[in-house]
């Protein structure tokens, strides 16, 4: 896919499309929730004071610089459950890459692994998506944990999945790794 493409697959819309829907249901600030839930939209509680900036340039898809804003690890509407918390096959929105291009999404799934909290060795899936849910790119890896007492670990041993994604099969993903801080909720680039 032409870097083109991809920039416009993520672009944000200087009026977005679904402005005139929200008209139609919303008639007072009550409203907006249950229109938006009924649109199929949610709302994502993130965390601004904890962005850290990211160099994109691995994808080669035209973007480098990004500022990843973590979501809410919180029971609260719009908030996400601790990744060492999920369950397997569960998977939730951890983030947003925000970009002058547009916004990505990533999304963290854990693969293996039965008990409640995650173990070294348990397998989670890293994907970075449109905001149409798109792939840009999918990966596996394992957790090593480092400090189980403040929730520190990576994903270690990334590899491409044989998903259908948009950058290529070959691109070296080891920027890609983070290490994981405060049960997940802060991701910092190695």
């Amino acid at each position: 896919m032409e870097n083109i493409e991809v920039k416009e697959l993520i672009a944000v819309q200087k009026i977005p499309k679904i402005v005139d829907e929200i008209k139609k249901l919303v008639n007072k600030p009550a409203d907006i929730d249950s229109a938006l839930i009924e649109l199929g939209i949610s709302p994502f509680l993130l965390n601004l004071y904890l962005a850290t900036p990211r160099n994109l340039s691995f994808l080669n898809i035209g973007i480098e610089k990004a500022l990843y804003v973590p979501r809410q690890v919180t029971t609260d509407k719009g908030g996400r459950k601790s990744l060492y918390f999920l369950e397997q096959g569960e998977a939730v929105i951890a983030g947003a890459y925000f970009t002058v291009e547009g916004i990505l999404i990533r999304r963290v799934t854990r693969l293996s692994g039965a008990s409640e909290i995650a173990k070294t060795g348990d397998k989670y899936k890293l994907e970075i998506l449109s905001l149409d849910e798109t792939i840009i790119l999918s990966a596996e890896g394992l957790l090593e944990i480092e400090d189980d007492t403040k929730g520190i670990g990576s994903l270690s041993k990334l590899t491409q999945t044989s998903d259908s994604q948009i950058v290529s099969r070959n691109t070296n993903i080891e920027p890609l790794k983070s290490i994981w801080v405060a049960w997940s909720f802060i991701d910092i680039e190695k």
